[in-house]
């Protein structure tokens, strides 16, 4: 893997590895961590360094690479788990930093969806595509949903302090919330898709992991079994096409999306692009008050 350096804060992280979209950031106990940074943006700007991190579930991460997070000026961290998810394994976090728990597929919206809890457990393990799929949908168009990306983009137009979201393998809800960020921030299409799809490439041990869990459950006798532990574990494109679709559907395009179901103003877009993209070739990073 190519390994190019790179600017940030009081140079904490001197490289990073550069064969996906968002470079894939060299932490040991954060899994499928980038950095957006970089990616080609509207006008011929680039999203800037440092700023915008995706990653799994911060319940494992250590003292060291918390601190590291710290250095480099990470003040907000958005989860989007379920209440359960986030009781069962709480972030480790910093002090100092702003946790803002929005679970963009809440428990009553899954109960509202399928009918409860577990009709949602007992579908996904039936029908693991089309369940996924209507959860994409899901997080576009229920109201609890919108509610999480609009308060995502409020706090990137309050100020353009560094922010980390998260799900729990980073792949689903976090792949969802870094497409309509790009989308905002004029990124190219096929290198949204990209980036949504290179969670395959890197997340290999997060595979391992839940084969494994599958295996100690004595699970495996389920002839479709570790085809859905795959499925549920990997980006699949014909997931996000199924929020493509009702996006293209209801709202026209993305961007139609973010003004028409989130109250984005063409002044909003702009300052987005204002506060978290910068020139090309820019060679210091203006700090976050």
């Amino acid at each position: 893997v190519r390994v190019n350096p790179r600017c940030y804060n009081q140079e904490v992280i001197s490289y990073c590895l550069t064969e996906t979209v968002s470079a894939v950031l060299p932490f040991e106990t954060i899994d499928n961590i980038r950095d957006l940074g970089g990616i080609p943006a509207a006008d011929g700007l680039l999203i800037r360094p440092g700023h915008l991190l995706r990653s799994a579930a911060l319940c494992n991460a250590s003292e060291r690479d918390i601190e590291t997070l710290s250095l480099m000026g990470l003040k907000k961290v958005f989860d989007l788990r379920t209440e359960w998810e986030a009781a069962a394994k709480p972030d480790h976090l910093a002090k100092g930093w702003t946790l803002f728990h929005e679970p963009v597929l809440h428990e009553t919206t899954l109960s509202e969806a399928f009918g409860s809890e577990v009709r949602f457990a007992e579908q996904t393990m039936k029908n693991m595509d089309q369940t996924m799929k209507e959860a994409y949908v899901l997080m576009l168009s229920s109201p609890r949903g919108q509610k999480t990306w609009k308060t995502l983009f409020e706090q990137m137009l309050l100020e353009d302090a560094p922010i980390l979201f998260h799900c729990t393998e980073g792949k689903d809800r976090t792949g969802m919330a870094a497409a309509l960020i790009e989308h905002a921030l004029g990124v190219p299409e096929d290198l949204i898709l990209k980036d949504y799809l290179d969670t395959n490439r890197i997340a290999s041990s997060l595979i391992r992991k839940d084969e494994g869990l599958a295996n100690r459950l004595h699970l495996m006798k389920e002839c479709r079994l570790r085809e859905d532990v795959i499925d549920f574990i990997t980006a699949r494109k014909d997931y996000y096409d199924a929020a493509d679709h009702w996006i293209r559907m209801n709202c026209g395009s993305w961007m139609g999306y973010l003004k028409k179901e989130l109250g984005l103003s063409e002044k909003d877009i702009s300052r987005l692009r204002l506060m978290w993209l910068l020139p090309e070739g820019t060679q210091s990073l203006k700090q976050s008050n």
